[in-house]
């Protein structure tokens, strides 16, 4: 999901798609591109800055063919086959455990996810494990696992961690509007290369927009803007590591 738009990236510079072609001499299709290619630099300041996507889980696996009787099945447990008869009527071993037949690394995850954030999390106190956010939807990324192959035997330990971005549910205004202007900062930057490369922007009309000290102060206020931006989402924010 992007943050902002070319249209929001106008919207903070001032400038017009027409204006960008003549300077640039670029066609639309080409200024698009470009402007794209700064938004896309500005959403990963962005994520750097407040720390998005963060960790919300980091757990370690252990591959057993099948649950004794009288196992709790914690969560950090996968059970490769059923449980046994009388185990299925302990509510909390059904729903803070895992039941795969053959083991798969992305539905793992899925599974995982279903259990941990909508039973295992619930039937906690939040003071037990110091979690500041729990996430409640399915915009989480799998990143990778450590230990073993891609089937895996009993015994085997699998570790898997989870990043949670929640720009991907929603973007907040402020974030979409920082967003605009760091692109904004980059065109600016694109700029103030072709006019030091060129010496001026030859047309009379241009020179109110693209003078050179006009085209700093507009950098700086939209730098400053950004960043007021920032700290009003949480700059550099790490309250949900665990």
């Amino acid at each position: 999901m992007t943050y902002c738009t070319e249209t929001d990236v106008y919207h903070e510079t001032g400038y017009t798609t027409n204006l960008i072609q003549r300077l640039t001499e670029k066609t639309a299709a080409q200024v698009t591109t470009m402007i794209d290619g700064f938004i896309t630099k500005a959403k990963k300041k962005i994520n750097g800055a407040v720390a998005i996507p963060y960790v919300v889980h980091q757990e370690r696996h252990i591959v057993e063919d099948v649950p004794i009787e009288g196992d709790e099945g914690k969560v950090t447990r996968i059970y490769l086959g059923m449980y046994e008869t009388d185990m299925i009527l302990e509510t909390y071993a059904v729903s803070d455990s895992l039941i795969m037949e053959d083991f798969n690394v992305q539905d793992c995850v899925v599974k995982v996810l279903r259990v941990w954030v909508n039973c295992y999390r619930k039937a906690k106190n939040d003071e037990d494990y110091g979690w500041v956010h729990a996430p409640s939807n399915g915009y989480i990324d799998f990143i990778g696992k450590a230990g073993g192959g891609e089937d895996l035997a009993e015994g085997t330990t699998v570790h898997i961690t989870y990043l949670y971005n929640p720009f991907l549910v929603n973007v907040p205004e402020n974030i979409k509007t920082a967003c605009a202007q760091f692109a904004g900062i980059a065109l600016i930057d694109h700029l103030l290369g072709i006019r030091e490369g060129y010496q001026a922007f030859e047309a009379e009309d241009l020179l109110p927009l693209t003078d050179k000290e006009n085209l700093y102060a507009k950098k700086g206020s939209l730098l400053a803007r950004a960043k007021e931006n920032l700290r009003s989402y949480g700059f550099g924010w790490h309250g949900s590591v665990v």
